[in-house]
């Protein structure tokens, strides 16, 4: 009730501030956590299917005759060829979920910085408020004293009656 109108304006836009921060955080929190989730995903399904078209190779190639093999071999080319890319796209992929992780851990951390300087001045506001009524309980304290003692000296000039020129004489 003692602050400038600057600050109650200040104080009363802090506090829906501090609602989106909250609500971004959770929101940053959330797709953090589906992001890694896809991640660990992706890195699974490109282990898995590597892994099974290795075995296949393999077996493909312990059964293959000598005159098939220079036929196979160039589809073996271009299969290899296109896993390649397959692989790159995936690691391309990987490398964008990693960036988007670490893009939302670091605005998580300046949500949660922004969010301790405005509990730290709603803090400080909330002291300075505090002190100001105390301060304005002092003064009206003060006030009441005053006023009783005029009181009582104004009862008592009235008391006193009107003063003789005398009086003024010294």
């Amino acid at each position: 009730d003692h602050l400038t109108p600057e600050e109650k304006k200040l104080l009363s836009d802090l506090n829906p501030e501090i609602k989106d921060l909250k609500e971004k955080l959770v929101a940053c929190k959330t797709d953090r956590i589906e992001s890694e989730a896809r991640k660990a995903e992706l890195e699974t399904n490109l282990t898995t299917n590597l892994r099974r078209r290795k075995q296949e190779l393999e077996a493909a190639i312990s059964s293959i005759d000598a005159d098939s093999m220079v036929i196979d071999a160039e589809l073996k080319r271009q299969e290899l060829s296109d896993a390649k890319v397959l692989v790159d796209d995936a690691s391309n992929q990987l490398t964008r979920v990693s960036e988007s992780i670490n893009n939302r851990t670091k605005q998580i951390a300046k949500i949660k910085d922004d969010m301790n300087k405005l509990k730290s001045l709603e803090s400080e506001y909330e002291r300075k408020l505090e002190e100001d009524a105390k301060e304005l309980e002092e003064m009206l304290n003060k006030k009441n004293t005053y006023s009783a003692k005029e009181e009582e000296y104004t009862k008592k000039i009235r008391e006193l009656g009107p003063l003789t020129s005398d009086a003024f004489d010294t």
